[in-house]
């Protein structure tokens, strides 16, 4: 199917694409997109449908023009890394304890 990107947002990863196919617009999330690249509103995409618990969603989105997925290079959504978890932990813990002791001491 062929469509154009309406709303994107790049920072959550997930937008739609609008198609004269389709009564509506249709969702579609970046790991669904091939290299999965940030889409930009106004671009021509390609794309398959799956049904989902949802509704319809787009699948093997390229981006006309756009290089092969192998060149592009995979955009960041704002997921935390496991270390990062880590380490805001042990500043909790850290804090606790203080606070803990400061209310045992006084």
């Amino acid at each position: 199917m062929k469509g154009t990107v309406g709303k994107f947002n790049a920072k959550r990863g997930f937008g739609f694409i609008r198609s004269d196919q389709l009564d509506d617009e249709i969702f579609v999330h970046i790991t669904k997109v091939d290299g999965r690249r940030a889409l930009r509103p106004g671009q021509d995409v390609t794309f398959d449908v799956e049904e989902t618990e949802k509704g319809l969603a787009a699948v093997n989105v390229v981006v006309k023009g756009a290089e092969s997925s192998s060149r592009g290079k995979p955009v960041t959504i704002g997921i935390e890394e496991p270390k990062d978890r880590a380490k805001y932990f042990v500043i909790g813990a850290v804090i606790l304890i203080i606070v803990v002791a400061a209310i045992l001491l006084f």
